[in-house]
């Protein structure tokens, strides 16, 4: 579950721990970059890779080690702005997407630095000709202020890119991707919606947790949130309708689809618990299995209700349920 049994449920902490493999190994980068340009670039092993990244404070950072005017670079990036996207407060007034904006919402105010300068973005990759900028959610929502001149996460992440490029000189082509919980909701959102409308995010740059994993060659990270609920669901329903009519033991618990609710690990213990309380069975193998424990007193065992009761204890003891 987690430490003290607390389940961690920080976006830093999952996207720490699911992109692991994108400090340790090479080929992780190579393969999450090539998804996410399509192969357009020859790449190589040219691939820089940052967590947590803001961009635009430590360029501010970096150019007053060398030349201490705070107002100057502000001054810059207005002037960036305002030549990179002349007509943004326009275009999302334009769409259905979003609610009414507030007067200073997206025109070239001093603020607006200083916006840019509190933006993180979660993952960073960097190939010779292209920079990809990353969120990621799990069970959290894109971040939205009518406080903010840039009101919008996903949009101002962009914009701080597209920026930082200019300043730079890099020539680079921002290339934005999200990750969350299920793909199907991620393009129902209004922010990827417009961003993808845009031109800003490829349709194929929207990517489920389940997604990433494959793309970096992992099986040890699953699906979290609604998405884990949902493929459950699948498993479980399929488990059932095949094995209603079996009445061996090992026919039941060896189905494909039990085992590979086993393998969900821990995640799937409070879908299980939860199940076994709605409709009674065979959950008892798989609890085991992934737990590690048996609740069940010696006398009890083959005594389906008092096995349940004995679970469904445990899982409340326990706060799983």
């Amino acid at each position: 579950m987690g430490i003290l049994d607390i389940k961690n449920r920080t976006e830093n902490w999952r996207t720490a721990s699911v992109l692991s493999p994108l400090v340790e190994k090479p080929d992780a980068r190579i393969s999450l970059a090539s998804h996410l340009l399509g192969s357009r670039e020859q790449h190589g092993d040219n691939i820089e890779f940052e967590l947590f990244w803001y961009g635009m404070r430590d360029y501010i950072h970096q150019r007053c080690q060398e030349h201490p005017d705070v107002e100057h670079y502000r001054k810059q990036v207005l002037e960036c702005y305002r030549s990179c996207f002349p007509r943004l407060r326009q275009e999302i007034e334009r769409s259905d997407e979003f609610r009414e904006l507030e007067k200073d919402n997206y025109k070239c105010k001093p603020s607006l630095y200083d916006n840019l300068f509190r933006t993180e973005v979660d993952v960073v990759l960097q190939t010779p000709k292209h920079l990809c900028i990353g969120e990621v959610k799990c069970e959290a929502k894109f971040g939205a202020s009518l406080e903010y001149i840039l009101v919008h996460q996903l949009i101002r992440q962009y914009v701080m890119a597209r920026i930082l490029v200019e300043l730079t000189g890099s020539k680079k082509k921002v290339v934005p991707f999200v990750v969350g919980d299920c793909r199907e909701e991620l393009i129902k959102n209004g922010q990827v919606k417009f961003m993808i409308e845009m031109s800003y995010l490829s349709k194929s740059n929207v990517l489920s947790w389940k997604k990433l994993s494959e793309i970096l060659g992992t099986d040890r990270n699953i699906p979290c949130g609604q998405e884990l609920e949902r493929h459950f669901n699948d498993l479980a329903e399929k488990w059932k309708s095949e094995t209603m009519h079996h009445s061996v033991m090992s026919n039941i618990v060896l189905h494909r689809s039990y085992q590979e609710i086993i393998g969900l690990g821990r995640d799937a213990l409070p879908l299980i618990l939860k199940k076994l309380s709605i409709e009674p069975n065979h959950w008892f193998w798989a609890l085991r299995a992934i737990s590690g424990e048996d609740p069940v007193a010696t006398g009890d065992i083959g005594k389906f209700d008092a096995m349940r009761n004995a679970w469904l204890k445990w899982g409340r003891n326990r706060n799983l349920i």
